[in-house]
């Protein structure tokens, strides 16, 4: 297990067998400097962050925005086909030239909770992490601290200010076409719960500015916790505020009904398909009321 403590432009080293230094120099491995809080600054080659996460077989990716946050465990063949913008069970789209994306870090630090030994943050203009992943418990300190290894910055310092397009362009509105299902705040809990009772699987998004992040899941142990919407699925946990959802709505869209909740601004927060067969798709209509 690999524990740190940091100071201002600390830096640390990882072994071959993920041990601070202070060891003979011949078994060292990694070695990175830090920001007083124990960041890793990497370099903002997005591509390159991606592809070297595929290092790994398996880790957990997050999406996050103000109102809600889906967590899922995801393989390295499923960011592939994200990267190549080929759907799987478990897809991250990004906008055009990763517009919104800012900056990232790193940690390596062994998580109590979980066990994962780091994580990565990408974060927006407002240093918001939106985008993080997290190496499953069995990555070792070392193959982690590779994978950082192949993105990091060569040296730590502020992200230097740069014009970028305002990604706040790329958030999603409600189409004109939709129909107002008249469902708002605490009552979606009950209707994702109809929605669990009758669909073996649906695809759930969360849509941000800067990225969606889109899981095919059965959802089941849907509640409402103080506020917030929770539903599991495998290796898959999902929180909604409530409080945001100021409209639901159905949209036809490639062929499926698709359930929207709609945020406070007008823009759609999280949206909900139907599974592939005709089946599916009637046990969703009737889900949802229409």
């Amino acid at each position: 297990m690999v524990t740190m403590k940091f100071s201002a432009s600390d830096r640390f080293d990882i072994t071959a067998d993920g041990c601070r230094s202070g060891i003979p120099s011949s078994r060292l491995k990694y070695s990175f400097e830090t920001s007083a809080d124990g960041r890793i600054r990497l370099s903002p080659d997005w591509s390159q962050i991606l592809s070297s996460i595929g290092l790994l077989p398996r880790f957990y990716s997050q999406v996050e925005h103000a109102y809600g946050r889906i967590a899922t465990k995801m393989t390295r063949k499923e960011l592939f086909h994200s990267i190549m913008g080929q759907p799987d069970q478990t897809t991250i789209s990004t906008p055009e030239n990763f517009c919104g994306w800012w900056s990232a870090d790193a940690r390596i630090q062994t998580c109590q909770c979980c066990g994962s030994p780091g994580q990565i943050n990408i974060r927006n203009s407002q240093e918001t992490s939106f985008l993080q992943f997290n190496p499953a418990a069995d990555v070792s300190a070392t193959d982690w601290a590779r994978v950082i290894y192949a993105t990091v910055r060569p040296k730590w310092s502020k992200t230097s200010k740069r014009e970028e397009p305002d990604a706040s362009e790329n958030t999603i509105p409600l189409p004109d076409s939709a129909v107002d299902l008249g469902v708002r705040g605490s009552d979606c809990v009950e209707l994702i719960e109809r929605i669990s009772q009758r669909e073996k699987a649906v695809r759930v998004t969360i849509h941000t500015p800067e990225v969606a992040l889109s899981k095919t899941v059965a959802l089941n142990m849907v509640s409402n916790e103080a506020g917030l919407l929770r539903c599991r699925g495998k290796d898959t946990i999902i929180y909604i505020s409530c409080g945001a959802i100021h409209e639901t709505a159905a949209h036809f869209c490639e062929g499926h009904i698709e359930l929207l909740m709609v945020g406070p601004q007008g823009e759609v927060l999280f949206s909900i398909r139907s599974g592939p067969s005709a089946e599916d798709e009637a046990n969703f209509i009737a889900a949802i009321g229409l």
